[in-house]
């Protein structure tokens, strides 16, 4: 077996390490490697098994305490003994000064050998002892701070506390304890209570004085994160020293339950105390993700979300967002259950989360049934008061039925309604204006109400308007346009300054219609947002209808007591045009010479050629034609059908006629005759706009006081479509001339029937337009 200590001697004299290691050699523990040359002394310390060094001091290129420090390199903890003559008191300190373990001076006789062999042994022990120390010291899990009750400093650390405090035990030996602590001003609030202790060196100094115990410390890592340690210091005698030992424990997940235990004691407060389900919710959400880190959160009903009144609330939550169903509709029975999932909770977390649970379940359900009560009372209160408005709106609405009755001009209709509108709560302000075709805007021409001058700062284009497309829903769609709430998202921002400064909070723009005719636009401002609702705005639907009624009527009087008629004559080209498509077709000028429309909306056309044609050619010239027919005999004549068309909707409304129309070379001119009361601007528009028409003339002029045969009008509409077509047939063969230019029995060949059915069918119409014309008189 191998010597239990290994013992290098290195001395530059030969004989004195042949004697040393006789000496070593001579011990039956001990084992000897003897060496002259310092250099290769480190050769063998670096690869032999070494206990201990024994070196002479002074010796040629690398004196003792050189040989030391190049040890010590290698082994900071193997004992090296200096063995030297030179014994004064300066190379005694310089010795201890450098680090050796002891220092035995040489004589002449054996007992210096025999003392230093004790000093080997005894190094040596000390050395083994102290690794087993710290075999122990490293190997318990706590942290172990060992600290110089003289100095106040650390001394000594194990592993653990290198591994707690993530230094290395260089950067830990030598430091003030309070130094690992943290300072309460850079800590969250979290790691903030009034009964722990921050004062470690009032600890150590109790410890000192026997009265040491446990308290809980705030300390913060190399990284900076901030931790809780539970320490604890007593006296103890280490190595022969007096120190004081501070064991630590990280406590922080064990502080961390007890701050959660605490959170969730204060939630449950607060969600008893929570009187809506958002309230409920929200409180829910956020104990469950600030405290537990909870990966999704739900709140479940057992009734339909469709029959909830309100927006169900949302759950805002760490992870995704879930919807929290909000409390029942009246009568029926409600489950709720509150879920909370995370997968990084464990036991005891788990059932902090229950209690969250079934805690916020029991709230969740009584601030459902509180606020379906609170609901209900304030949605019979919006009932009581949306009622109450409109039966102010009904009554002024009634006045201005009364005053339609009376009124006599547009403009009287139009000063009326605003002044009748504005004496009514909530309504502070009316204006009522026309649309303007050419300039895309509509001009106001009557106002009421609190600030006439707002109309003089402000304009109303149709497309891009202030009101937030108000205007433009009601002169394109013929539809109230209404803004609920009048805010800088909701209307343009010059507009909503103006309306703020005046107290205007909602507006409704409502169309005045005739028909498909729009005669005017009526705006209502109220004082008050959400005034104009589904009912509300029905109302003023059916108020619009009933002027825009008035104002036709007011036209049609005036029209019917011989003011000037209007012929408006109108370029149409392009495909939209039937007469123009026909034209290019035939490559011929096309006259129409007279229309019928019956009541399915289907209109005839009549027209003349410029002689005989295959009538598929008409059907093929335009997709609005169905059928088309030759009605003379020489094929000049031609009645053709079209498809349902607005042409007789838009010339009954402005109870207008097509005097003229003919088609030549890719255009056709339309003349329209208009009764003088109408409004001819608006048919204009109209027709200009459907049919891309350009208004090439007006023409005022006194109409003919006989009456006369109007073919959109009330004589032709009592003909059937065969007494028409038998009696313009027979008008345009010369029938009705004389001599005359084809008899009976030619029209009704041209016609395809028999010679009696031709007079049976001109018979029947020439009583039917003589009873029209006469049967009054």
């Amino acid at each position: 077996m191998g010597a239990d200590i290994r013992v290098l001697c290195v001395d530059d004299d030969p004989s004195v390490v042949d004697l040393l290691a006789k000496v070593l050699d001579g011990e039956p523990d001990m084992e000897s490697l003897a060496e002259t040359d310092p250099g290769q002394a480190m050769e063998t310390f670096a690869a032999e098994q070494v206990d201990c060094v024994v070196s002479d001091y002074q010796m040629p290129g690398m004196d003792g305490l050189e040989l030391l420090e190049a040890v010590r390199e290698r082994d900071p903890e193997v004992p090296f003994v200096l063995f030297t003559a030179r014994g004064n008191e300066a190379v005694a300190s310089e010795a201890v000064s450098a680090g050796v373990t002891d220092y035995v001076r040489k004589s002449t006789g054996m007992e210096e050998f025999d003392l230093l062999v004790n000093r080997v042994r005894n190094a040596v022990e000390r050395r083994r002892a102290r690794v087993n120390y710290r075999e122990v010291f490293d190997a318990v899990d706590d942290a172990l701070l060992v600290i110089d009750p003289e100095t106040g400093r650390l001394v000594e650390v194990n592993s653990a506390a290198c591994e707690v405090w993530g230094y290395d035990q260089a950067e830990l030996v030598g430091r003030d304890p309070a130094t690992l602590g943290a300072d309460p001003d850079g800590l969250d609030p979290e790691f903030l209570s009034d009964h722990d202790a921050d004062d470690l060196g009032a600890r150590l100094q109790d410890a000192a004085d026997g009265r040491g115990d446990r308290v809980d410390w705030r300390c913060r890592r190399a990284d900076g994160e901030a931790f809780w340690a539970s320490v604890s210091v007593r006296q103890a005698d280490i190595e022969g020293q007096t120190r004081l030992l501070a064991v630590v424990r990280d406590v922080t997940e064990r502080r961390e339950r007890e701050r959660r235990l605490a959170a969730l004691l204060d939630g449950a407060e607060k969600l008893a105390g929570a009187e809506t389900r958002q309230a409920v919710v929200d409180t829910a959400v956020d104990v469950a993700t600030e405290e537990f880190e909870a990966d999704s959160i739900a709140v479940e009903t057992g009734v339909d979300p469709a029959d909830y009144a309100e927006s169900p609330p949302a759950l805002t939550t760490g992870g995704e967002a879930s919807d929290a169903t909000p409390g029942s509709a009246a009568g029926q029975a409600v489950t709720h259950s509150l879920g909370i999932e995370t997968e990084s909770a464990d036991g005891y977390d788990r059932d902090l989360l229950q209690l969250l649970e079934e805690t916020a379940a029991v709230a969740y359900a009584r601030a459902s049934k509180a606020e379906l009560l609170r609901e209900r009372e304030r949605t019979l209160e919006r009932q009581r008061s949306e009622l109450a408005r409109l039966d102010r709106l009904n009554e002024v609405i009634r006045d201005i039925n009364r005053t339609l009755v009376r009124a006599t001009t547009r403009d009287e209709i139009e000063r009326l309604v605003c002044e009748q509108l504005v004496s009514a709560d909530p309504h502070q302000f009316a204006w009522i204006g026309s649309h303007d075709h050419g300039a895309g805007e509509v001009v106001p021409r009557a106002c009421a109400g609190i600030d006439a001058g707002y109309l003089d700062q402000v304009e109303f284009p149709v497309e891009g308007d202030l009101l937030g497309g108000a205007v433009e829903t009601a002169v394109v769609d013929h539809e109230v346009g209404v803004v609920p709430e009048v805010t800088p998202a909701a209307v343009s921002p010059e507009e909503h300054d103006r309306a703020v400064e005046r107290g205007f909070r909602s507006v409704a723009v409502i169309p005045v219609v005739y028909g498909s005719v729009l005669y005017d636009v009526l705006a209502v401002y109220a004082d008050e947002p959400g005034v104009f609702d589904g009912r509300t705005v029905a109302v003023l639907a059916e108020l619009g209808e009933t002027i825009g009624y008035a104002m036709h009527n007011v036209d049609r009087r005036r029209s019917q007591v011989g003011d000037a008629v209007v012929d408006l004559t109108f370029a149409v080209d392009g495909e939209e045009s039937v007469l123009v498509s026909i034209s290019d077709r035939l490559d011929e000028r096309v006259t129409l010479e007279g229309t019928r429309v019956e009541t399915d909306g289907t209109i005839h056309l009549f027209l003349s050629t410029g002689g005989p044609t295959d009538p598929s050619a008409l059907t093929d010239a335009h997709e609005c034609v169905v059928e088309a027919s030759a009605i003379t005999a020489d094929g000049d004549l031609y009645e053709v059908v079209l498809a349902e068309s607005t042409l007789r909707t838009l010339l009954t409304e402005y109870r207008a006629s097509i005097k003229d129309a003919s088609a030549t070379d890719g255009e056709a001119e339309v003349v329209l005759e208009v009764p003088g009361g109408a409004n001819v601007r608006a048919l204009a528009e109209q027709f200009a706009t459907e049919y891309g028409a350009e208004l090439r003339a007006r023409r005022e002029r006194t109409p003919d006081p006989r009456p006369r045969v109007d073919p959109a009008g009330e004589l032709t509409d009592a003909l059937t479509s065969r007494q028409f077509e038998v009696l313009l047939s027979a008008y345009r063969a010369g029938f009705f001339e004389w001599p005359r230019e084809h008899d009976g029995g030619e029209v009704a060949e041209g016609l395809g029937i028999s010679q009696p059915t031709f007079h049976e069918h001109l018979r029947a119409a020439h009583r039917t337009l003589l009873s029209a014309l006469l049967d009054d008189e």
